[in-house]
């Protein structure tokens, strides 16, 4: 029987089959790859500013506190003509209030002045009338009558409704008063406040110094010198100097098994002496592409979980870094 050599093709492609797949399945069941990432931090400011001077550049290296930036509070000016509109409004409010007021005292005093008048002049008559009518009655009988007697009662009466009108008015003319004291205080205390947090404001944030947070590198300017900034716009992404946590990605086919917490040894795939450790923090529970340079064959599309590892220590791994990531197995 002639050999068909097609057999022998046919065995070899079963077998780098067989490669491909315990291959994307990675190198065991304790060991994985990621990256070393770091978290950079995003600069910002709660104000409208105006940038006075950059001191940094892109890729430049600084070290915590280092001045980025000196910026000022944008549109002082126009703050404090805002202050002065917004004081005027306050100062014409008070002043049609207190008019109000003191034209409602004055009609007050005018009705009040009518009313008691009224009775005044009621009094007044009775008064006199009470006087002739004792003079008269002296004169015939040399006793009082009893028509004067009745003119006290009245007197009297009336005396009374005057005093109760005057009470009413004096009552009513101090609360206007103290209404009055009352919303010149309120008034006053406003614009006093207003005033104390403008000179506040523009003493504190008279020269303002953006600094670096930590030690790192500039990854981003956002801003130019001159420019207006907007509150809360990006102004700087300072990257960390060295990475801060790993990034493993596990294949989906893959049977690793690991618990939250578990302890993982780091080592760079290419410089095999640099050596660190970590802790397993979370799981992605959702499936994503992994790295072309993670893959075990960059033609071959794949998937996986990430796993987020906080390291203990930096031996001097590179932001970037292929690492490789071993479970313990004697846990």
């Amino acid at each position: 029987m002639k050999f068909n050599p097609f057999y022998i093709i046919l065995a070899i492609a079963f077998l780098g089959a067989l490669y491909i797949i315990n291959n994307l399945k990675g190198n065991s069941d304790f060991r994985f790859f990621g990256t070393a990432e770091s978290d950079s931090r995003v600069i910002n400011f709660d104000k409208d500013l105006l940038v006075d001077k950059l001191f940094v550049s892109p890729g430049q290296y600084v070290e915590e506190g280092d001045t980025l930036m000196i910026a000022s509070r944008k549109l002082v000016d126009r703050d404090s003509l805002s202050l002065n509109e917004t004081n005027l409004l306050e100062r014409l409010e008070l002043g049609n209030r207190i008019a109000e007021l003191n034209k409602d005292k004055q009609l007050l005093e005018s009705q009040s002045n009518y009313e008691i008048g009224k009775l005044q002049s009621e009094l007044n008559a009775l008064l006199i009338k009470d006087s002739m009518d004792a003079k008269y009655s002296l004169l015939i009988s040399k006793e009082v009558s009893n028509a004067s007697t009745v003119n006290q009662s009245k007197i009297k009466d009336l005396q009374v409704q005057i005093g109760k009108l005057h009470s009413i008015y004096l009552n009513k003319s101090g609360l206007m008063d103290e209404e009055l004291r009352s919303l010149r205080k309120y008034s006053t205390g406003k614009i006093n406040a207003r005033i104390k947090n403008y000179q506040y404001n523009k003493e504190v944030y008279r020269n303002i110094v953006i600094t670096a947070p930590f030690d790192g590198y500039v990854d981003q300017i956002a801003v130019q010198e001159n420019a207006s900034i907007q509150a809360f716009k990006d102004l700087f992404r300072i990257n960390p100097k060295v990475p801060t946590r790993i990034i493993g990605f596990i294949h989906e086919s893959s049977q690793i098994n690991f618990q939250l917490g578990d302890s993982v040894q780091l080592s760079s795939a290419t410089r095999q002496d640099l050596i660190s450790s970590g802790i397993i923090t979370s799981v992605s529970p959702r499936l994503v592409e992994l790295p072309l340079r993670l893959r075990k064959f960059i033609e071959v599309r794949a998937w996986g979980r990430e796993v987020f590892i906080q390291m203990n220590s930096n031996q001097g791994f590179y932001i970037g870094e292929k690492i490789s990531i071993s479970l313990n197995q004697n846990k």
